[in-house]
């Protein structure tokens, strides 16, 4: 039984012993008053008797007023010990509601730390792909450099021949030059000798009646040099030498080096190609996606601002708008925001503290899309009036539930609505000491 129902029901029956007692010292001086009227009793001791007795009921009396007065105190400690238990039944309730927001809370992390997990695996092995590629390509560009640098000797090398060759031929020309003036020298020879010829063979018939085939036989003997006959082997020589050009006796050698690294170069090219084609696609991808994700996200947030804005400012609107929606990851943001009796503008035109309660909306918003279990605000709401400070105390109150919060403040309205107060006071001059309050019984 509670120490209070004990006590209620032991001063309950010494008080009904007392009433009995009471009754029946009563009886009994009824009874004395009867006997003294019906016989002679003695005088003084009767008035003795009845001086007893009435003494016995002034202790009986005093005793009853003692008790009453226990009594008393009891019932009230009762109710001390009553106040006590329904304070701890409250605190009951209060921390079972805790837990349960608590163990929420820890679901929804879990849940939002296995999708952030996800996420990181699925970037990771992106990561790793995009790696792979670029090493491939990384090593493609080294064995391209490294054959350029190979073909750029062979080019200094050939260079080098092709200076050779060009020294080589202005030599033959050098040689052919003189050898056209000398075979000019022979022609106008040759023009003096046909004409002495042939004034020779008109003075032979004229004079000899001798054609040059009769003179023939007059041949000069093998070995001996024949003008005519000298004449031809040149020209014949001449016109192989035009004939035949510049002569590159490793040509062939040159074009099936040329060609296979041609071909390799070619291979190569299109790897890189098809890799650069396959990093913009997957690219591609990943720009799609994290559009989408924002987007969806935006809306989210935009959606919520708008309630936690009217929530603040007790009416209005608000929205938040993308410059670009056709390039949502690079344009800017936007906000629009009317705050109640003005008309809709944008937030540079707004004074500093509607600034001040629509970047809270704005961060209350976020919280609402993405909880977090843990937040510090540093002197957010210095700049609003104390209408607004309310707007926002109440409503950061009401997040309390689930977040926890570090209020950096030095107004008033914020600190009547906080859980505990901590900070610090300089009792003597230089002595600085941390003073804390609990405001959790008082709210």
């Amino acid at each position: 039984y509670p120490v209070g129902e004990i006590n209620d029901h032991y001063a309950r029956a010494a008080i009904a012993q007392l009433t009995e007692s009471m009754e029946e010292l009563d009886r009994d001086l009824a009874e004395l008053n009867e006997g003294s009227q019906n016989a002679a009793i003695d005088r003084e001791a009767l008035d003795a008797r009845t001086e007893e007795l009435q003494s016995a009921l002034r202790a009986a009396r005093a005793l009853a007023d003692s008790l009453r007065e226990r009594v008393t105190q009891e019932k009230l400690r009762y109710a001390d010990l009553e106040h006590g238990a329904e304070t701890l039944r409250r605190d009951k309730a209060r921390w079972a509601e805790e837990k349960e927001n608590l163990l929420n809370a820890v679901a929804r992390i879990e849940e939002a730390a296995s999708q952030s997990r996800a996420v990181a695996e699925d970037a990771l092995r992106q990561q790793a792909e995009l790696a792979s590629a670029a090493e491939e390509q990384a090593r493609a560009v080294r064995d391209a450099e490294n054959e350029t640098v190979r073909l750029e000797q062979e080019r200094g090398e050939k260079l080098e021949r092709s200076r050779a060759l060009v020294r080589e031929s202005e030599e033959l020309h050098a040689r052919h030059t003189q050898d056209g003036d000398q075979l000019h020298r022979t022609e106008l020879l040759s023009a003096r000798a046909e004409s002495e010829q042939t004034a020779l063979t008109d003075h032979m018939w004229n004079t000899y009646q001798a054609t040059l085939a009769m003179a023939e036989e007059y041949r000069l003997p093998a070995g001996e040099f024949f003008l005519t006959s000298g004449e031809r082997d040149a020209n014949a020589l001449r016109r192989e030498i035009r004939e035949l050009g510049p002569i590159n006796p490793n040509a062939v050698e040159e074009y099936d080096q040329t060609r296979t690294r041609f071909d390799d170069l070619t291979r190569q090219k299109e790897d890189m190609t098809k890799a650069e084609a396959d990093l913009r696609g997957l690219i591609h991808r990943l720009l799609g996606q994290m559009e989408k994700q924002f987007v969806a996200e935006f809306d989210k947030l935009n959606q919520s601002f708008q309630g936690t804005f009217v929530r603040l400012f007790g009416g209005g609107m608000a929205e938040l708008k993308l410059t670009d929606p056709s390039d949502p990851l690079s344009c800017g943001i936007e906000v629009v925001a009317q705050p109640p009796g003005k008309k809709l503008q944008l937030l540079s035109l707004l004074s500093g503290g509607e600034r001040a309660l629509t970047a809270i909306a704005i961060l209350f918003a976020m919280l609402k899309v993405k909880p977090t279990p843990f937040c510090i605000l540093d002197e957010i709401e210095a700049a609003l009036d104390e209408a607004n400070i309310g707007y926002f105390a109440d409503y950061l109150a009401e997040f309390a539930h689930t977040t926890q919060f570090v209020v950096v403040t030095h107004r008033k309205g914020t600190m009547e609505r906080c859980d505990a107060l901590y900070g610090v006071a300089m009792e003597e001059k230089g002595v600085s000491s941390m003073v804390s309050v609990n405001l959790e019984n008082y709210n």
